[in-house]
């Protein structure tokens, strides 16, 4: 099947079982630049998966093979199903606390090219629809100016500060996260790192509430979960990235 900028086969090998193959399409392993999205990277996808593979925070141990711009990683023989809305009502704290075990994690050979930040995304995608998508569409002309603003708040307020870099998954849907199914022994795993980069934690974490539609009141149990306590300077933080996800979004549909 065709997902995104991968092509993916299931492959079963006799003796060894059933392994999934997924293959850049251009076969290019740098960094691409498509229509002025942030640059994507099959190592660094590679890097952090095998981190969090050897973590306990991702199930899958790939294989990389670079001059082909393919990634085989071999299914799982444990019993695990994908997570749904129902998982986060009930597990909510888990699934913030693999969350924060990703984030507290370090992966060798990452540096500072794989560093990236929502606003990044945005100046790279309004650059490219005004030098080669035909203009800026009338409803996000004052986008340059809400996110100039919204960039020097953060700079001067942001907790950790807007240079402080941790390993974030960046897409935490729901459909991102695999589970055991005993309920005496939930464990909970992370896939599809596809989006994965040094970023920020608090980015990631609005990313799991918005792409999930938490309530105002788990955005709060999210925050307690993750620092344990929290106080207003980081619900704000929480809120004003969780509105800049949302603009993101708005933008790369209209990019893509």
């Amino acid at each position: 099947k065709v997902d995104g900028d991968f092509r993916s086969w299931e492959v079963d090998v006799e003796g060894e079982g059933r392994f999934y193959v997924r293959k850049l399409e251009d076969g290019s392993e740098g960094v691409q630049r498509v229509r002025g999205l942030t640059g994507f990277s099959l190592s660094r996808v590679y890097t952090i998966q095998t981190a969090a593979g050897r973590h306990g925070i991702g199930f899958q141990t790939p294989f990389f093979l670079k001059t082909h711009a393919t990634i085989i990683h071999k299914k799982t023989t444990e019993d695990l199903r994908r997570c749904t809305l129902d998982d986060i009502e009930t597990s909510l704290v888990k699934m913030t606390h693999l969350l924060r075990r990703l984030h507290g994690m370090e992966a060798a050979g990452l540096g500072h090219g794989d560093n990236w930040n929502v606003f990044t995304g945005i100046d790279d995608m309004i650059n490219w629809l005004k030098t080669e998508g035909g203009g800026l569409p009338e409803k996000f002309t004052e986008v340059e100016k809400i996110t100039e603003q919204w960039r020097d708040i953060l700079g001067t307020h942001h907790p950790d500060g807007l240079t402080k870099s941790y390993i974030c998954h960046n897409r935490p849907s729901v459909d991102a996260f695999y589970r055991t199914p005993s309920p005496a022994d939930t464990r909970f795993y992370l896939t599809s790192f596809t989006n994965a980069t040094l970023g920020d934690r608090y980015y990631d974490l609005a990313q799991f509430a918005r792409l999930n539609h938490l309530t105002p009141n788990q955005h709060i149990i999210v925050l307690k979960a993750y620092f344990e306590t929290y106080h207003q300077r980081q619900l704000a933080c929480f809120k004003l990235l969780h509105a800049l996800g949302g603009l993101y979004d708005d933008l790369r549909r209209v990019v893509e």
